[in-house]
């Protein structure tokens, strides 16, 4: 009967884990007389395992090269939490 409660338990803390929560910050460069329908945007993702270990970071520069942007207007970045990872993405604006 012990051994049901503990499973019972740990297995009530290991769901009440399971959430998704996104927060989106934004990091202006120089966003005036852009114009976002005309921008070119570029995307990097790194992902933490348990919040803490490192599998990939985000990169902003990484962000400006896969969209081939000479010059950076803007950065925005979001984050994803889900069950033991948590995804970071850097997104970038620029022409």
């Amino acid at each position: 009967m012990k051994k049901l409660i503990l499973l019972t338990m740990i297995a009530a803390g290991v769901l009440s884990a399971c959430t998704v929560v996104r927060h989106n910050t934004v990091n202006q460069l120089d966003s005036t007389g852009i114009n976002f329908t005309t921008a070119k945007k570029g995307v990097d993702c790194g992902y933490n395992l348990f919040g803490f270990i490192s599998l990939s970071n985000a990169n902003a520069d990484q962000a400006a090269k896969k969209a081939k942007i000479t010059s950076l207007k803007y950065l925005t970045e979001s984050q994803s939490n889900y069950f033991l990872v948590t995804k970071e993405c850097v997104i970038a604006y620029g022409n």
